[in-house]
């Protein structure tokens, strides 16, 4: 039996090289359907045919190596499967037919209710109040959308087995840090962190603590030792250093060290800009993380910097594959493979997700190039 995709995958996030560069694209349903010819209604209200749209592209293309995400990430989905504390606006609902899915933030967390999650935690927190505030559901409305979904996830798990691919990730968060941006809202958890930080840091602190436990379960659980932590506000495009060393580089690296010391490596999805907190990341252990980065991020200086220190899995940016040419896109997909993928620690992927305007011809432009390039240049 040769090299399997999910070799690939292993050997990238070990930092070591095999026949060609490993390709997770982040495919979700808005993608997915506009490339089957779907609205973003039907895909964002129905969840099964969200499932439809993403096992026809990775057939219509030819697959790849890993899933971003073997489950259509609905409303639902983002809900339970994540945990994740953002109210939607979705379209064929409060937005038109083919509008993107748009989130809709308000103060929905109160200063005092980090007491709440201090003391109870945050899952506890979110199941039997919070999600009730961001959604018009019932109690009973919420137990049957557990059940719709859970139908989903076992169809799928069926379909992609069938294809012989899976889950890049046994588990996936947002970092603490960004839910409660997210809950407060992005000015009123600038206040508490400038004016009254600490109850900001003891919720992190207690968030923290709560999710160590229940990643590593899960993906023991799903036999899958990569986790997916996402952040998306704590860089310096949005706060200064002072604000990242106190309320945010502590405790990922608390997750991170205690996840790799179970053996999980932490994908690390970071998105706007980073260039400035890239050194800290040598604080982490050698191969402990996965730095996923949007096309905001310089890779190329990222992999100078960080070089046999950590694998990246990126970088082609979303605006590229919606509006060049393939020429343009498979010269950029050959620039990361010869500049960061040269000593292997690369996975290609297509910005933080792929846009619902990418091309056809320019998604195929990328995957023929991660497939074929460095194999051509054996061949010269």
């Amino acid at each position: 039996m040769g090299i399997t995709g999910w070799d690939r995958i292993k050997a990238a996030c070990a930092l070591e090289k095999t026949d060609r560069v490993a390709i997770c694209p982040a495919l979700y349903r808005s993608a997915a359907g506009a490339l089957q010819g779907m609205t973003q209604a039907e895909t964002q209200l129905n969840p099964e045919k969200a499932l439809d749209a993403m096992l026809k592209t990775y057939d219509d293309f030819g697959g790849w190596d890993a899933l971003y995400t073997s489950l259509p990430d609905t409303e639902t989905m983002w809900l339970f499967y994540y945990r994740s504390p953002i109210r939607w606006k979705l379209a064929g609902r409060e937005l038109p037919e083919d509008y993107q899915a748009q989130v809709f933030e308000t103060e929905a967390l109160s200063y005092d209710e980090y007491d709440r999650i201090i003391e109870e935690g945050f899952d506890k927190f979110f199941d039997e109040e919070y999600i009730f505030r961001i959604t018009d559901w019932t109690p009973e409305e919420k137990e049957k959308k557990i059940a719709e979904q859970n139908l989903v996830i076992e169809r799928a798990a069926t379909e992609w087995q069938k294809r012989g691919v899976q889950d890049f990730f046994g588990s996936g968060r947002a970092h603490p840090f960004f839910n409660l941006s997210i809950m407060r809202s992005l000015e009123k958890f600038t206040e508490d962190l400038y004016f009254k930080p600490d109850k900001v840091e003891q919720a992190i602190k207690k968030m923290t603590d709560e999710m160590i436990p229940r990643v590593i379960q899960e993906c023991k659980d799903y036999g899958v030792n990569y986790f997916s932590l996402n952040e998306l506000r704590a860089s310096t495009y949005f706060y200064p250093l002072e604000i990242f060393e106190r309320f945010w580089m502590p405790y990922t690296l608390q997750i991170v060290d205690a996840l790799w010391s179970e053996g999980i490596v932490t994908n690390l999805l970071v998105q706007t800009n980073w260039d400035k907190n890239l050194p800290y990341f040598k604080h982490f252990p050698k191969g402990a993380v996965c730095l996923g980065l949007d096309g905001s991020t310089n890779i190329f200086e990222a992999k100078k910097l960080l070089d046999g220190w950590c694998s990246f899995h990126g970088d082609v940016p979303p605006q590229m594959v919606a509006l060049e040419k393939p020429e343009t896109v498979a010269n950029y997909t050959k620039k990361l493979i010869d500049e960061v993928g040269y000593n292997g620690g690369l996975i290609l992927n297509i910005g933080c997700e792929m846009p619902p305007d990418t091309k056809p011809e320019n998604f195929r432009a990328f995957l023929e190039t991660g497939k074929n390039y460095e194999a051509s240049k054996r061949q010269i």
